[in-house]
């Protein structure tokens, strides 16, 4: 069986959360919950990240393709590029007093 991408998971509502493969990056993916989508404007929670080869730009083509459409909620983070990398692209930590794997999120488009 072929793993779902993005678009798989996005166009199927009825599942919660999955591994998904997109081109040089596996991603754990879930439907934000209730709070998160009214407190922070997003819709979809990114909770692991993994990339084939890390730096070749895997991350940024899924995030250019997507957060047009859709706010994003990346959990726990444990890497300080990555925290760096999310701010530049206008993310914002969910309690900026925490140091140590923090939380970030970007509302969507049409999102408060």
């Amino acid at each position: 069986m072929k793993p779902f991408n993005f678009q798989r998971f996005y166009d199927c509502k009825r599942i919660r959360n999955r591994h998904i493969r997109e081109p040089g990056l596996w991603l754990y993916v879930r439907r934000s919950n209730v709070y998160r989508s009214a407190k922070y404007g997003v819709l979809f929670d990114l909770a692991n990240m993994t990339a084939d080869v890390p730096g070749k730009g895997a991350l940024t083509a899924f995030l250019d393709a997507w957060e047009p459409k859709v706010g994003f909620f990346v959990e726990s983070i444990l890497n300080e590029r990555l925290v760096a990398y999310l701010l530049r692209r206008g993310y914002a930590f969910t309690n900026p007093k925490v140091e140590f794997s923090p939380d970030m999120y970007k509302r969507g488009p049409n999102e408060p």
